[in-house]
């Protein structure tokens, strides 16, 4: 990483509640038609660990692991067992943020290799033996300093959850408009 970085918090939290809590009162923006997904992401900035600048990529950390990623409420739940905080990021429904130390995260990514989940993904595509020399292989060949349990929290499940505090449904991440990416020569 290269440059100046912000590592104030992201957002006014208590701006963000407060325009939160006005949006939620329906008499005064009823009529407001981009109202639910406002309130959508609002949720989601307000759900933000705010003192956490930076986001984990988990799919890009598999990635370079050539590993399945597991699922969300799981790898959250492992690191929460582990006295760690976690949220999700505002801008990209599969980052997650944590104060986690870095080789935290590893660890529990070199933990899910070695479950039968991720051993029944991985055996669905054909994949070459890792090169000894690969980034994977020298991952992979530490052992980690905390075994990682990823049965599902429910502070975690109820962080992912697609309801508010009032157990309405929230759509946290914004769907891409009806007309987006290329479409066909006749359009």
């Amino acid at each position: 990483v290269g440059g100046p970085l912000w590592t104030a918090p992201m957002h006014d939290h208590e701006f963000v509640e407060k325009l939160l809590a006005k949006l939620q009162d329906e008499e005064g923006c009823s009529n407001l038609g981009s109202r639910k997904r406002l309130i959508g992401m609002l949720t989601s900035v307000a759900e933000e660990l705010p003192d956490v600048p930076l986001f984990t990529s988990l799919s890009a950390m598999c990635g370079v692991m050539h590993l399945p990623c597991p699922q969300t409420v799981g790898a959250l739940s492992a690191l929460v067992r582990q006295g760690y905080r976690v949220s999700r990021s505002h801008t990209d429904p599969s980052a997650i943020k944590t104060d986690a130390p870095q080789r935290k995260v590893w660890d529990m990514l070199r933990c899910w290799a070695k479950r039968p989940e991720c051993e029944a993904q991985k055996g669905k595509k054909k994949k070459e033996p890792l090169s000894p020399t690969s980034p994977a292989a020298a991952i992979l060949a530490a052992s980690p300093e905390e075994e990682a349990d990823f049965r599902p929290v429910p502070e975690v499940q109820r962080m992912l959850s697609k309801k508010d505090g009032a157990g309405g449904k929230v759509g946290k991440f914004l769907p891409n408009p009806e007309q987006w990416g290329p479409g066909s020569r006749g359009t």
